[in-house]
């Protein structure tokens, strides 16, 4: 009963909360269809675009701060680290833009190097044998550089089969509807407005793989559903935020190496484990 009362009342201090920010990102998605994509998701590069991968590694630390030393006790860290994934996504969905229709094998060649490196790092954190992020970023770049090939009825097929596949158990992170996100991405980067309702499907139905879990674990469907809907939302708005804060950044010049994140992503794994062990253990 007292669970029952906790789940009530957490809910009516933060669902009003979302509901604004919806109604936020209903306004910006009318302005987007109506007039011009790039208010909605506008094309970075140079220092604007380091400094949206910069906001998705500080909420990565925090996500994975929450998750590897207090358990995901901190519901609200969980929820800062949703904007991680998409932001990483938008990088990868840049990437294969700048390419110009070439297939990107070297980058899609170096993104499952740095994951192989970082699988030990991943395994040693998670106690996991499931493909750490990285190999779902060389999945959607792979994607991404096919979507350049194919018609777009054939990538709505693809879509919808990645979302169903969300239901079965799948051996890489954010399974085949976070490979399929940055695709997405870059054709709604290219104008492609009918891509948008797949491309806010995908946003919530990359963390489903986790809700089948509690469900089959007998969590109630009532929870699940409204996590579920703030999870999403959080997909949608962080990244959005960040998205158009960095138009104040210039777009050119860098703030990150080449590869200062395929590093900074074992070692960060490695050093909160360590820390953990030590300190919350």
């Amino acid at each position: 009963m007292e669970d029952i009362k906790t789940v009530a009342l957490f809910y009516k201090s933060i669902v009003p909360y979302f509901l604004l920010k919806m109604k936020a990102v209903a306004l910006k998605i009318k302005i987007m269809l109506n007039n011009d994509l790039k208010f909605f998701l506008p094309k970075h590069d140079g220092r604007a675009l380091d400094f949206i991968k910069i906001c998705a590694a500080i909420f990565m630390v925090v996500d994975h701060v929450g998750f590897i030393w207090f358990d995901h006790d901190f519901f609200l860290m969980m929820l800062i680290g949703r904007g991680t994934f998409p932001l990483f996504c938008y990088a990868v969905a840049i990437a294969i833009l700048k390419a110009n229709g070439s297939f990107p094998a070297r980058y899609i060649t170096r993104l499952l190097i740095f994951a192989i490196v970082a699988e030990p790092f991943y395994y040693f954190t998670f106690g996991t044998l499931e493909g750490n992020v990285i190999f779902t970023l060389a999945g959607g770049a792979l994607m991404a550089a096919i979507a350049d090939r194919v018609k777009l009825w054939q990538m709505y097929v693809l879509y919808i089969g990645a979302m169903m596949s969300m239901l079965m158990p799948f051996p890489i992170e954010f399974g085949l509807a976070g490979i399929m996100l940055p695709s997405a991405i870059m054709l709604m980067l290219r104008g492609e407005k009918s891509v948008f309702p797949f491309l806010i499907l995908l946003l919530f139905f990359i963390n489903a793989g986790n809700f089948v879990n509690d469900f089959r674990e007998g969590v109630s469907p009532a929870v699940i559903s409204v996590v579920f809907f703030m999870i999403g939302i959080c997909c949608m708005v962080l990244p959005m935020m960040v998205l158009n804060f960095a138009k104040n950044f210039q777009q050119t010049g860098r703030y990150l190496s080449k590869h200062a994140l395929y590093v900074f992503y074992p070692a960060h794994l490695f050093l909160l484990k360590i820390f953990g062990l030590v300190f919350f253990k």
